[in-house]
C-alpha cells in the first residue's frame, strides 16, 4: 500500500454524491453556528422554534459526513499507485489545509478588533498573542490548550491528524506490487474503526485527538477499500452490522449517521448522474465547501455585531441578517477558494 496522495483534482472525474455530501454538509454546519452565535437567532427561534431546534441541536452532527468523506478520499488516494514519501504526503496534506485556514483566522481577528470596542459576546475569543495565532497556524490549539479562535478551528487540526495518523499506518505497513489495499492493513484500519466507536469515542478527554474520531475515519477508508479487498468488504459489513446493533442497543446519532454516509459511499461511490449544465457549478460549490466552513464564523461575528448595535430587533429583519449573513459567508467562502491557493497552485498558475 502507498501513502496517500493529494485528494482528486477538479478535472479528474467528480462524484456526485461526494459533492453533494460537501455542499450539503458545509451550509448546515453554517446554519447551526448561526442558530448557535448569532444574537438574531433568539429572535428567530420564536419564529420557528422546530427549525432553530433542530439546528441547534442536529446540525453539528454532519461533521460525520466530513470525516467519512475524508477516510474515503484518502483511502482512494491510497489506491492510485502513486508512491508518494510519508514527509511529502504530510506537508502537502498541511498546505492543502493550512493556507484558507490562515486567511480565515485573519478574518476573525480584524473582525474581533473592528467590533471589540462595542461588541463583546462570551462566545468571541480576545485578540489574540502571536503565540496564540501560531498555535492555530500549526493546528495544535486545542493540544496546547489554547482557546479557539473560530468555531471550526477544531475540525482543521482533527482531519490533519487523520490524515497523518493514516499516512503513518500506512508507511509502516508492508508494502505489494497490486494497488489491493494489504491484508494487515484493511485489519489494523478495522481495528482502529472499532476501538474508536466502542472506547476513545465515549470518553470525552479525547476530543482532541484523531482516535475520537478515528471511528467515523475508518468507515469512510473500509468504503473506499471494499471493491478493491474482501477483507474490507467482509468487516466493512461487520461494523456497520456493530453499529446497528449498538444503535438499537444504546442509540448514539454520530454513528448512525457516520455508517449511513458511508453506506452511501460505498453503495454510490464516486458516480457521475448530473447533467452537464450543472455539474460546473455544483463542482465549484463543492470545492468551496471548505473554504465556506472556515469563513463564515467572521461573517457571523460581524453581522452579530451589526444587528446588536441596529434599532430592528423584530423577526423580519431577524430573517434578513440571516439570509444576508448565509449569503455573504458562500460569496466570501466562493472568492476565498478562488484566490487563495496551495503553494503548489500558485506555482501552477504562475507556469500559465
Amino acid at each position: 500500500t502507498t501513502t496517500p496522495g493529494a485528494e482528486p483534482s477538479s478535472s479528474s472525474a467528480r462524484s456526485t454524491l461526494i459533492d453533494t455530501l460537501k455542499i450539503v454538509a458545509s451550509q448546515l454546519i453554517l446554519w447551526h453556528h448561526l442558530s448557535v452565535y448569532s444574537p438574531m437567532a433568539q429572535q428567530l427561534e420564536q419564529d420557528s422554534p422546530a427549525l432553530f431546534g433542530f439546528l441547534f441541536e442536529q446540525g453539528r452532527l454532519v461533521v460525520q459526513c466530513f470525516l467519512v468523506m475524508a477516510g474515503f478520499l484518502a483511502a482512494r488516494a491510497a489506491l492510485t499507485g502513486r508512491d508518494v514519501p510519508l514527509g511529502q504526503a504530510i506537508v502537502s496534506r498541511y498546505l492543502r489545509l493550512a493556507p484558507q485556514f490562515v486567511v480565515a483566522l485573519l478574518l476573525v481577528v480584524l473582525v474581533t478588533a473592528g467590533v471589540q470596542p462595542f461588541y463583546q459576546p462570551p462566545w468571541m475569543s480576545e485578540l489574540p498573542s502571536l503565540w496564540v495565532f501560531m498555535a492555530h497556524v500549526f493546528m495544535l490549539q486545542d493540544i496546547l490548550n489554547v482557546p479557539a479562535l473560530s468555531a471550526g478551528a477544531w475540525y482543521v487540526a482533527i482531519d490533519f491528524q487523520l490524515y497523518v495518523s493514516f499516512a503513518l499506518l500506512l508507511w509502516l505497513l508492508p508494502r505489494q506490487p497490486s494497488h489491493a489495499p494489504h491484508t494487515v492493513g484493511v485489519v489494523a484500519v478495522a481495528a482502529l474503526t472499532a476501538a474508536s466507536w466502542w472506547g476513545f469515542n465515549r470518553m470525552d478527554a479525547w476530543d482532541i485527538w484523531a482516535l475520537y474520531f478515528w471511528g467515523a475515519y475508518g468507515l469512510g477508508v473500509l468504503a473506499a477499500w471494499s471493491r478493491d479487498s474482501r477483507w474490507a468488504g467482509r468487516l466493512f459489513g461487520v461494523l456497520v452490522v456493530l453499529l446497528v446493533v449498538d444503535a438499537i442497543l444504546d442509540f448514539r446519532s454520530r454513528p448512525v449517521l457516520a455508517a449511513l454516509t458511508a453506506l452511501a459511499l460505498w453503495a454510490i461511490g464516486e458516480r457521475d448522474v448530473l447533467p452537464g449544465c450543472l455539474r460546473t457549478a455544483w463542482g465549484v460549490l463543492s470545492e468551496a465547501s471548505y473554504a465556506i466552513f472556515l469563513v463564515h464564523f467572521a461573517v457571523i461575528l460581524c453581522a452579530s455585531a451589526v444587528w446588536s448595535v441596529s434599532s430592528f430587533q423584530d423577526t423580519r429583519w431577524a430573517w434578513l441578517f440571516a439570509m444576508v449573513t448565509w449569503v455573504l459567508s458562500v460569496m466570501l467562502g466562493l472568492a476565498v477558494n478562488r484566490w487563495v491557493k496551495t503553494p503548489k497552485a500558485w506555482a501552477g498558475a504562475l507556469r500559465g
